[in-house]
């Protein structure tokens, strides 16, 4: 079996890349995306499932009704880690409404109570749902032909572009690109 040169080496450098990005997560860019995306909606001030609130560092090591949410360190010891490795079908298991966590959510997670379960001070976490898209404004009238009909096309990509900040080009023949 031949193998394509630029895979394996693109494979080698992902996997040589990734232990050391989860060995040490950066709080606000992977952890808090996490918990907000999954857990606050049932740990926070107003719904306090299980006796835990994880909205605030403070909270979140007081821990919930049967033990310690986290134990900086000790992943083996923090039962927040416990419940996310449980199987979907296993009772307990956590996020217990949802999609269960992907594989690097967890992996993310284990690597940040290992490194010490570090919290920059004052954050507060709220629930993240997931953006809607935005509608876009569709042409009220049918075209009547092909090139009419790429003309209002090309109208509403540059108007939505325009709105999202995206920067375009002119148009150009198609001789530049060869």
């Amino acid at each position: 079996m031949k193998r394509n040169p630029f895979f394996t080496s693109s494979l080698l450098a992902f996997a040589t890349i990734l232990p050391s990005v989860a060995a040490n997560p950066d709080f606000k860019t992977t952890v808090q995306p996490i918990l907000e995306a999954n857990c606050v909606r049932c740990h926070n001030q107003s719904k306090v499932k299980g006796g835990l609130r994880i909205d605030t560092y403070e909270k979140l090591m007081e821990g919930g009704d049967t033990s310690e949410a986290v134990v900086p360190g000790k992943p083996d010891k923090s039962e927040l880690l416990l419940r996310i490795h449980l199987r979907p079908i296993d009772e307990g298991v956590m996020p217990d409404e949802g999609k269960a966590l992907k594989p690097e959510e967890v992996t993310i997670l284990d690597a940040w109570v290992e490194a010490g379960a570090e919290w920059p001070e004052g954050v507060t976490l709220t629930e993240r749902k997931p953006e809607m898209p935005k509608r876009v404004a569709m042409p009220t009238k049918i075209p009547s032909s092909n090139s009419e009909a790429a003309v209002m096309l090309d109208d509403l990509l540059q108007r939505e572009n325009t709105g999202r900040g995206v920067i375009t080009t002119d148009v150009i023949s198609d001789n530049a690109f060869l």
